[in-house]
């Protein structure tokens, strides 16, 4: 069994940060959702400005991992390339995804250290939220597979074997970093919505999610089967936990 990490960003704000590991400061909003918030649900997504990153430790180590998400480039890079999402073993880089300055999206092994594969020009404009499935086998002769914006089984935009994704001499992964990855100033923000990572070889779910695929957060409004749990700065249960952003130890379970 591998890691699975679903993100939607929905319910909470910077006092209440779930990832491992934050490199400046996220700002969650809902205006930088990916849409509008579903009835009964709330919805946000997550921007990050230059340099800032976040990344998420696995419970487990990740030979083949997926990261299937949404992304808006508020920008796109002046010069150059500009990484956005590593899989990572411990500190270290193992394979990267970049954006550049013609709209290209690249694959690179470590953290932009040599260009594995690579789409046309022109498949990323500004200000446009994509959905991005990305797959990896990590191996010294290894295998990335990307898809934009297609429903699960259709074609993906880049295929590459035989490829090196393994920086460390580990062959896996064992967590994952969105927004600057490679520090750089050279997009003005990203955004992130309806994030997933898990794993080709674990137990499902383990394959690529496809577009369409959407996080729907839904804060509780009444009692549910459970009520055994002790309420602490409410009198119910599911007062304690329907706050949005949360309120940290004022009501809790």
């Amino acid at each position: 069994m591998y890691s699975c990490i679903w993100d939607g960003f929905d319910d909470y704000t910077t006092t209440g940060e779930r990832w491992d590991l934050v490199n400046g400061t996220p700002q969650y909003s809902s205006s930088y959702a990916r849409f509008p918030a579903a009835p009964n649900c709330v919805g946000q997504g997550v921007r990050l400005g230059p340099s800032v990153y976040k990344t998420k430790n696995y419970s487990a180590d990740s030979p083949e991992p997926i990261a299937s998400f949404a992304v808006l480039f508020e920008s796109l890079p002046s010069s150059g390339s500009q990484g956005f999402l590593a899989f990572n073993d411990g500190g270290t880089r193992q394979v990267s995804l970049a954006v550049n300055a013609s709209g290209a999206l690249e694959v690179w092994n470590g953290g932009l250290g040599t260009k594995l594969a690579s789409s046309g020009p022109g498949v990323i404009v500004a200000n446009t939220y994509y959905f991005i499935d990305f797959e990896t086998v990590i191996n010294t002769s290894g295998s990335v597979n990307l898809w934009l914006g297609e429903p699960a089984g259709g074609g993906a935009l880049i295929t590459a074997s035989g490829v090196d994704t393994q920086i460390t001499s580990n062959a896996y992964a064992n967590g994952v970093t969105i927004g600057f990855i490679n520090g750089g100033t050279s997009v003005s923000g990203m955004r992130f919505d309806d994030f997933h990572a898990h794993d080709a070889s674990g137990s499902a779910p383990n394959a690529v999610l496809g577009e369409g695929t959407r996080i729907y957060t839904k804060m509780p409004n009444g009692a549910g089967y459970a009520t055994t749990v002790t309420p602490n700065g409410a009198s119910a249960n599911w007062q304690c936990v329907d706050d949005v952003p949360p309120d940290g130890d004022t009501t809790y379970v």
